[in-house]
């Protein structure tokens, strides 16, 4: 039987982006760069929420770079126009770099339509992690026209015009300052190293974006030790740095233990696999290592770090995907045609998934 449960979707995702300046001033190299620099931050840094659901630090993942790389296909100069794709990329489901413009762009249409409090609730709503938020917004500030920004700037992409009106620079800047105060955060690691430090009961939070020192008085005493070496999420006031990520708890306010993420972006360098909804994945931490778990299609992967854990399971998720679900069914035992129809009711259309 022919496998029409998923389409191969190689188009690339297409951005026209123009910069002007209205004074007839000549462009500088700088102006252009920091530009595209900060916009090429911004659709990595959204499709590694839509991936991870939060913002990792230090050297991006090598698989996600390569996914939501944009390259130019067309430059005008005099001023800067171009016409920017990510390539033609196997995938099965919309590919998560076009996922990311799409929120991109709905993201600037609100800070074009709303007042300050709108935006703030409406985008809060869109990107829900505080520290991917704060990225966005500083990067946002370094492309709107407007101050430093002598220029004009418009984009478009699938025939959305967006026109950067300087005007609603005040906004983006007040959400750039609300987002670097001191609040609460959520975040989720390990505990490890509980000690007492000059009075101070302390326990280091190892997060999948480095280690997080966090206070906390004798009401948790009993929840952080029995709590230790086990993964939990973790909820009180944090430090924030000046790229918007936490660096200190300063009181924690909650701790609870979780075994299980959700995940419902598959990718690697080669592939990249949207789920229908998300599958909830065991996770666990042990003799210092991340473990991934989903049982009904026998994944257990491992790393050293959680990046490197999440790594290895989308690239079973995909081999398993390859071989059962776009194989041919007719040569499958009865335990591969069970996984192919798991398959394909994660990924593909239940129906077919039931006639195979």
């Amino acid at each position: 039987m022919e496998d029409t449960t998923t389409e191969f979707h190689a188009t690339p995702a297409e951005v026209k982006l123009h910069i002007s300046d209205p004074e007839k001033r000549k462009l500088t190299i700088g102006e252009v760069g920091k530009t595209l620099k900060s916009f090429e931050d911004i659709i990595y840094h959204i499709a590694e929420y839509r991936q991870l659901g939060y913002r990792s630090s230090g050297k991006r993942n090598p698989s996600l770079m390569a996914r939501t790389a944009l390259y130019f296909r067309e430059v005008h100069t005099g001023s800067f126009e171009a016409v920017i794709s990510s390539e033609p990329q196997a995938t099965f489901g919309k590919p998560i770099v076009e996922e990311a413009l799409e929120d991109f762009t709905e993201i600037v249409h609100i800070i074009e339509e709303d007042n300050e409090e709108m935006a703030e609730e409406e985008i809060k709503k869109k990107i829900s992690s505080d520290s991917v938020r704060a990225r966005l917004m500083k990067s946002l500030n370094n492309i709107w026209p407007g101050g430093d920004n002598e220029y004009s700037l418009d984009i478009e992409f699938k025939h959305r015009e967006l026109f950067f009106d300087p005007g609603k620079k005040k906004v983006v800047k007040k959400l750039l300052e609300i987002e670097g105060r001191e609040h609460e955060r959520t975040m989720f690691g390990v505990v490890s190293e509980v000690r007492y430090t000059a009075g101070k009961k302390k326990f280091e939070l190892l997060t999948p974006r480095g280690k997080i020192i966090c206070e906390y008085d004798r009401a948790f005493k009993e929840r952080v030790h029995k709590f230790a070496d086990h993964v939990v999420t973790v909820h009180g006031v944090c430090e924030i740095d000046n790229e918007g990520m936490e660096k200190k708890v300063k009181n924690l306010l909650k701790i609870e233990p979780i075994r299980n993420i959700p995940i419902q972006h598959i990718v690697t360098k080669d592939s990249e696999i949207h789920l229908r909804e998300p599958i909830d994945v065991g996770v666990s931490y042990e003799e210092d290592m991340w473990h991934l778990e989903y049982e009904p299609l026998s994944i257990y992967a491992a790393g050293d770090s959680f990046n490197d854990a999440i790594d290895n399971f989308n690239s079973d998720f995909v081999f398993l995907y390859k071989r059962y679900a776009r194989g041919n069914p007719a040569s499958f035992g009865k335990t591969a045609k069970k996984l192919r129809k798991l398959l394909l009711e994660y990924v593909g259309d239940v129906g077919d998934a039931e006639e195979s």
